[in-house]
């Protein structure tokens, strides 16, 4: 049985389908997890103030829970010094876990999270669906 992120993986990026108009649709296809997280939209000019931001959702209280260690289909909230705030999927493909995201460039990819650890990229949130 292949794994889910093979109908998604190559799609390309567009302005109406990015890293958060990818996520909603795998929760919802995938997870079928119907309520969004809508403070993602929002364009942050500082990882800080993001970060700020989703600390302070109601949303988050609301729908979703913090863990520690993630899970299939959990939202994560990352980024690095290119890209403040980015939000794809947990995901572990052919053994090795990571996130599944829709790139600007380079449209949905999945990045192990050893190659996270290697480009600097930090994950703020990890966030479970309540259902």
């Amino acid at each position: 049985m292949s794994h889910w992120s093979k109908k998604y993986l190559g799609r390309k990026w567009r302005k109406d389908y990015d890293c958060y108009a990818f996520f909603v649709e795998v929760q919802r296809v995938v997870f079928n997890v119907t309520y969004q997280l809508d403070f993602v939209a929002p364009g942050f000019k500082s990882r800080s103030k993001a970060v700020a931001f989703v600390n302070g959702s109601e949303d988050i209280k609301k729908y979703w829970d913090r863990v520690d260690t993630p899970e299939e289909g959990d939202a994560v909230l990352f980024g690095n010094a290119v890209n403040t705030f980015h939000i794809g999927v947990w995901a572990v493909i052919g053994g090795q876990s990571g996130v599944l995201h829709c790139s600007k460039g380079h449209g949905v990819i999945f990045t192990p999270r050893k190659h996270m650890v290697e480009s600097f990229t930090q994950i703020s949130s990890i966030l479970r669906s309540k259902k």
